[in-house]
């Protein structure tokens, strides 16, 4: 991957790319003062090595100053590359491609007072495995008579901003640019989108699109997918553009779908219930149809899911039934709708009875996951009127494609499914016969371990980590266990998911902390050099406001001294972590724990954030340690993982070793310690070697 320090030293033949020669950097130098436009050059370090007068008067230094320097410490001044930059050289690093030599990445750039540049960026040797990059940047005019220097006076402008989208794309149709209201309309960022073919974006596709050669002036209308699994009607109006020396094709996206659904008075009537505020059966019909059309050409599942809500207990409520059942619906359509993904829908059927579209699921038995997490948001009484309301709720679920692709079936089917959910006391049933033998294997499953939490039939295991030279014990990592009184073994992988789901993930953490740190306090008395008792935790435990005094508190309890108890929290919670979050960890340094960040490497982008986190080790994931004696990438990422952990102070551990080559490999990468089957495999009462 690609390293993002500021340090210098590229402009005089790092690491990265070819050597180069002072004088061909002279050159480079020379050539480039003869671009009217500001144009600098970098490697794939994202470092300066040649820059002329128009970019070194932007930035407000000499380019004595620039080379070496990261270009956004210099201009444009970020927090790291442009996305589209920065996803070419990943893209490049992680298949080890080359580059194709006639791409050019275009994106745009909107300074902090307004000013907006265009970047087009090429590379200077796209058949060579090291390459150096050229940024040529463009001021965009807001007049819209001139982009660039005054050379490029007839060019269009490109507006960044406004309610409707801008696409560019090159000549093969592959999209090169898109501005803010683009993405929002297709539901991803452009370093993601830069280089698809629009026409897979569209149904159908564009004039000019399927024959690069054919006029593509002119509109239509079309349907647009957004990467959520849904379809946006828009008028499309393209038109033939020159930007330099290079033919593009513009394409502006009007939003018929908002346009016509907007909230006036004739659009509330026909399309939202007037009590919840909520999408009524019409409007949820509308938006299942643009489903069926989008699931029905991607391929994805989707479900709709009916849910019968009962309030036994209203009928005792002073507040006349019929206002508290509206007022309690009410609540209910809120507060699922804050629960839902942004994807979903969630409309009123009838009286008592919500419907739910879930779009773009990755298997049709995602669908009860979803039911799950309703029923769970749905478990705690309700008050409306000043009376408290416990209920009741059945769910059905119909899934495309198992069931009829037509929208008013898959919604009567998901009713007719409520209603035999209800008859059976179920809490949700599929319109499927084999959906819900799944379903209900899984609630099984899901009863059998509250059962197995209650009657302590859950264990916690040991694994050793382990010094890798000497091959000396110097600590342990805990890790639950279900040893099934029937089923033996059960895998990790299959109840952990749905320790989550059942919501005992916070029960269930807070007991293999106490578990293990009285294990570890017991080794210490015993005589066992220990160093280290790591824990893994959940979001949900670190997110709880009583995380830091409950660690304490079982700390106190067992007696272990702070510094034995290492936390292992996944990369992903710390990519972009809240001042909370970041303050509770500092509290428990402070404290004496310790912080380490597991399987580290899989959520690269998060080593901006390292510097600035209360972190003492990194663990390397498991999926770069089985692949370090087959594939170099994995073994340069591991030597960047040790090298970026030994300039911010941090410790490095590896896990999942297997082999000997593996644990010689990573020694050889400079990692000093690790854990896996090669040394010992988890037990509840691991001895060490004598």
């Amino acid at each position: 991957m690609v390293s993002h320090e500021g340090s210098r030293g590229a402009a005089e033949g790092g690491s990265s790319g070819p050597v180069r020669s002072r004088q061909e950097l002279l050159a480079w130098n020379t050539a480039l003062d003869a671009v009217h436009s500001p144009t600098f050059i970098h490697d794939t370090d994202y470092r300066i090595v040649a820059a002329n007068s128009a970019y070194c008067e932007l930035a407000g230094f000499p380019l004595t100053a620039l080379e070496g320097l990261p270009y956004w410490e210099a201009f444009p001044l970020r927090d790291g590359p442009l996305p589209a930059c920065r996803g070419a050289l990943e893209a490049r690093q992680q298949q080890g491609c080359l580059l194709d030599e006639t791409l050019i990445t275009i994106e745009e750039i909107v300074l902090a007072d307004g000013e907006t540049f265009l970047s087009r960026s090429f590379s200077l040797e796209p058949t060579e495995p090291g390459s150096h990059f050229v940024h040529v940047l463009e001021r965009i005019v807001p007049t819209g008579t001139a982009v660039g220097s005054a050379a490029d006076a007839d060019e269009p402008s490109l507006p960044p901003h406004g309610r409707d989208g801008v696409i560019l794309t090159d000549e093969a149709g592959r999209i090169a640019f898109c501005n803010p209201r683009s993405e929002s309309l297709l539901g991803q960022q452009f370093a993601r989108l830069r280089g698809q073919e629009l026409s897979a974006f569209l149904l159908p596709e564009p004039a000019g699109e399927t024959a690069p050669q054919r006029e593509a002036s002119g509109s239509q209308e079309a349907m647009l997918f957004h990467t959520e699994g849904y379809l946006i009607p828009i008028e499309l109006v393209c038109k033939e553009i020159l930007l330099g020396a290079r033919r593009y094709r513009h394409y502006a996206l009007y939003d018929l779908g908002e346009r016509c659904l907007e909230r006036t008075p004739l659009n509330e009537l026909l399309h939202w219930d007037p009590v919840t505020e909520l999408p009524n059966r019409l409007l949820l019909h509308k938006r299942l149809e643009q489903a069926l059309t989008a699931a029905e050409y991607r391929a994805s599942p989707l479900a709709v899911l009916s849910l019968g809500i009962e309030a036994p207990g209203a009928a005792a409520c002073d507040e006349a039934t019929s206002a508290l059942e509206e007022g309690l619906i009410g609540q209910i359509g809120a507060h699922l709708r804050s629960a839902l993904r942004g994807r979903d829908t969630i409309a009123r059927l009838g009286l008592r009875e919500l419907g739910v579209l879930a779009p773009r699921l990755r298997t049709p038995d995602d669908a009860a996951r979803v039911a799950e997490r309703l029923l769970a948001e749905l478990a705690t009484p309700f008050t409306v009127g000043g009376c408290t309301v416990p209920i009741t709720v059945h769910v059905g679920l119909s899934v495309y494609p198992d069931q009829s692709i037509a929208a008013a079936d898959l919604v009567q089917q998901a009713s007719a499914a409520m209603g035999e959910a209800r008859q059976r006391g179920a809490p949700y049933h599929f319109a499927s016969k084999g959906l819900t033998e799944r379903a209900q294997a899984r609630i099984q499953l899901a009863a059998e371990l509250r059962q197995a939490f209650a009657e302590e039939q859950l264990t916690v295991h040991y694994q050793p980590q382990i010094d890798l030279g000497s091959g000396g014990w110097i600590g342990y990592e805990a890790l639950l266990r279900w040893p099934h009184p029937e089923r033996g073994w059960i895998s990790p992988g299959q109840f952990m998911p749905m320790v989550e789901r059942t919501g005992l993930i916070v029960h269930l953490g807070d007991w293999v902390l106490e578990q293990a740190c009285h294990q570890a306090q017991r080794r210490l008395e015993g005589g066992e050099p220990l160093d280290r008792m790591a824990v893994n935790l959940a979001a949900p435990q670190l997110l709880s406001a009583d995380f830091v005094e409950k660690v304490l508190a079982i700390l106190e309890r067992s007696g272990l001294p702070a510094r034995y108890l290492e936390l292992e929290i996944t990369e992903g919670l710390l990519v972009a972590p809240d001042d909370a979050t970041v303050e509770k960890l500092q509290a428990l340094r402070r404290a004496g724990v310790r912080i380490a960040i597991d399987d580290f490497g899989t959520g690269y982008s998060a080593l901006s954030y390292l510097k600035d986190l209360p972190v003492d080790r990194l663990k390397v994931d498991r999926s770069f340690v089985s692949s370090l004696c087959r594939d170099p990438r994995a073994s340069t990422i591991v030597r960047s993982i040790v090298g970026l952990a030994g300039k911010l102070g941090f410790a490095v551990i590896a896990e999942g070793i297997e082999t000997e080559a593996q644990r010689s490999a990573l020694v050889e990468a400079g990692c000093r310690q690790g854990q896996g089957f090669l040394f010992a495999y988890p037990s509840a009462a691991p001895e060490p070697p004598p």
